[in-house]
């Protein structure tokens, strides 16, 4: 993995955004931070589909003419790889930082404290991990789930392959779920490490910083790019043995799937479309005969679970005929009910503010088939075929080195 720093594309890219903001200084360091985000947001290794976040600490003039300083963080529901300064909403970073006085904050407080603190109130809503970028003291931020990163923090040897890949040179923060208390503790992890290159959320992913945009991005790239480099000295082999399980036809099996998920969908709800994908390192892995078992350990990153749930459904028919309509609804159906005990299970944990979605697939895995992922629109069946076939590499990578650990 390479910089993809260019001098005249940042350049243009100051010349396309910052003219359009009325203070020049805050305007080079939004475009700054377009340029790199893009970066970032075109490299799938990276991230996928919203995933990651940057930030940009700055000023804001108010109406009363008073400069104070700013934070300018990604906000929900853009894209790094098409982002625009307008999609960094800029906050009162000092309010954000008294913050870490605060015992505790739910996540519908952090929100709200984030929205009632942000310069323009038609902005969108900052990133959950907003506190996170204010409470480290570097200019520029910069936060992917880059497959590298992940596939060392997510096995039972990640503690030692960490140590012998970067050594002192990052600091580690424990898995901690997004939100107000990983603020806190990566703030704590960031001051008792100055200097390092950059930081490893276990499990999550990797933060690195900057005085510039330059000095962030490219500190990302050569720490991920060591992890690759890593990770492609100790692989050998796939342990993921191949089997030859009954070819099945796409066209006989996906109208039975489709419906059958569709027809249990919430009503009014149930136009379901189906993507299909055969690749030969999805072939590999439904063919393999520990299926069952490396499909059922977790998402990557917890993130994830938005597009395709927590669990993918795996199809396995003993033979090609046994793919009847009988057999499909029974085997969504037991999905359904283990969708559901998981439900209650995150609900007695989190209290009664959680709301449960539908209970249906959006990741089928089906030997002698491949790779099925559902969604509403077109384009949400293919982020979830997108971001499973980065999961299936991962998990292949990982199976080569170690034993993968959500």
């Amino acid at each position: 993995m390479k910089s993809r720093w260019s001098d005249e594309e940042s350049e243009r890219c100051i010349d396309q955004f910052g003219v359009n903001c009325a203070d020049e200084e805050l305007g080079r360091d939004l475009a700054l931070r377009v340029y790199t985000s893009r970066l970032i947001g075109a490299d799938t290794e990276l991230v996928l589909h919203g995933g990651g976040n940057t930030s940009v600490k700055s000023h804001h003039r108010t109406v009363l003419g008073a400069t104070v300083p700013a934070i300018y963080v990604k906000g929900s529901g853009w894209d790094l790889k098409s982002i625009e300064p307008r999609g960094f909403p800029g906050l009162d970073l000092e309010y954000l930082r008294t913050l870490r006085a605060v015992g505790a904050l739910p996540d519908t407080a952090m929100v709200n404290e984030l929205r009632t603190h942000m310069f323009d109130a038609t902005g969108p809503t900052p990133t959950v991990e907003t506190l996170l970028h204010a409470f480290l003291d570097d200019k520029f931020v910069d936060h992917t789930h880059a497959d590298a990163i992940v596939a060392l923090t997510n096995n039972v040897d990640a503690e030692a392959m960490l140590a012998e890949c970067f050594g002192e040179e990052v600091a580690y923060v424990p898995y901690v779920m997004a939100g107000f208390d990983l603020a806190i503790a990566a703030a704590k992890v960031y001051e008792d490490n100055r200097g390092k290159a950059g930081m490893i959320l276990l499990n999550h992913g990797l933060f690195t910083w900057g005085s510039s945009a330059r000095e962030s991005y490219e500190r990302h790239i050569q720490l991920v790019d060591r992890a690759k480099t890593y990770l492609d000295q100790r692989t050998r082999k796939r342990t993921f043995q191949v089997d030859t399980p009954p070819s099945l036809d796409p066209l006989s099996v996906l109208p039975i799937l489709r419906g059958a998920i569709a027809q249990r969908m919430p009503s009014g709800n149930r136009r379901m479309i189906a993507s299909l994908r055969q690749s030969k390192a999805i072939l590999e892995f439904v063919n393999c005969p520990e299926l069952r078992e490396a499909a059922n350990t977790g998402p990557l990153t917890p993130d994830h679970i938005i597009r395709t749930k927590e669990l993918p459904l795996v199809l396995e028919p003993l033979a090609r005929q046994d793919l009847t309509s009988d057999f499909v609804a029974s085997a969504i159906a037991r999905y359904e009910h283990s969708y559901n005990k998981y439900f209650v299970r995150c609900q007695s944990e989190r209290g009664s503010a959680v709301k449960q979605l539908d209970a249906m697939p959006r990741v089928v895995v089906v030997p002698g088939m491949g790779l099925v992922t559902f969604g509403e629109t077109a384009t949400a069946a293919g982020i979830a075929a997108d971001i499973y076939e980065h999961t299936i590499a991962v998990k292949s990578l990982v199976s080569a080195i170690s034993e993968y650990r959500a």
